[in-house]
């Protein structure tokens, strides 16, 4: 896959059988485990029981809706693990965050998430897949579909929702479209609407858009915030408007630049009160999981 993706072989890069990996007597600083999300959970286990290291990073999603979530295999002492939702770490998210910070929680009426991109651009990024189907992709029981493939936009959400509502009083309503083709079945668009008796929060998340449209639209009483991923190549936008003025701030980088950023954060972690306020902590992971079953919950899937 590395060199169909890349075009090249990297030589430091070591195969070794997945048999031998218990044999391993390293110290490793950082172990990542890998798609499919259904297996992220057994082979963290695996790692606990026969690696040694100081930091796991799981990939995004961090399991399945419909597997058991153990919350004892994600406590290590002096160990921190992590779920891969880079995203809230890149600097325009941090920005559009401290400015959020600035404003009274009174003021900000609505907040608005798409997280919109259809299939094209998720299969050109993996060209070894012909479509969907060829992979765990197009079946929600397997980690697949809308909610599992975008849930950076749940936890972004999340973290959001955190920030500004009374997280108690919370409502929503949700809409889910499927699509189905012989045993298989996936979330082709969602939308879930997050309210309490002052303000809302709309998230749309979908695999039809052809392109790309990840966006966060902050309301308040006197301003717009707004994030845009990917507003021009190599570049994030966070943009304020007010009725005095607007202002544009560009944010530089390439695909490279959002796992560099991420890399860095782990491996710059030194104890647990930085790990607690990290946005991907595992406690985060677990967090945007408990929410995807919960949307699930009532559909007929």
């Amino acid at each position: 896959i590395f060199k169909k993706r890349y075009g090249y072989w990297n030589k430091n890069i070591k195969i070794i059988k997945f048999k031998n990996v218990s044999k391993l007597k390293n110290l490793f600083d950082l172990i990542i485990i890998g798609t499919p999300p259904g297996s992220h959970l057994d082979l963290l286990n695996f790692c606990k029981k026969n690696l040694i290291f100081k930091k796991i990073l799981i990939e995004k999603p961090l399991s399945i809706h419909n597997k058991i979530l153990n919350k004892k295999i994600f406590i290590n002492k002096n160990k921190y693990i992590f779920c891969g939702y880079n995203h809230s770490l890149s600097p325009s998210i941090k920005k559009l965050f401290d400015l959020l910070d600035k404003e009274k929680k009174n003021d900000i009426e609505f907040i608005d998430i798409k997280w919109k991109e259809g299939w094209k651009g998720i299969l050109n990024a993996h060209s070894w897949l012909k479509d969907e189907f060829s992979s765990y992709l197009g079946d929600i029981n397997k980690g697949g579909g809308a909610i599992h493939e975008h849930s950076h936009a749940v936890h972004l959400a999340l973290l959001l929702l955190e920030k500004v509502f009374d997280v108690p009083k919370i409502k929503k309503k949700v809409n889910f479209h499927f699509k189905k083709r012989k045993n298989f079945i996936y979330d082709r668009f969602v939308n879930v609407f997050y309210y309490d008796n002052y303000k809302s929060l709309n998230l749309e998340i979908d695999l039809y858009t052809i392109g790309s449209e990840k966006k966060i639209s902050i309301y308040t009483k006197n301003k717009t915030i707004t994030w845009q991923h990917n507003y021009k190549k190599n570049c994030d936008l966070v943009e304020i408007f007010s009725k005095k003025k607007s202002k544009k701030i560009l944010f530089k980088k390439n695909r490279e630049t959002e796992f560099k950023v991420e890399l860095a954060h782990i491996m710059n972690l030194k104890n647990k009160n930085d790990f607690k306020k990290s946005p991907i902590n595992i406690n985060k992971g677990v967090e945007v999981m408990v929410e995807i079953k919960n949307l699930l919950k009532n559909q007929k899937i």
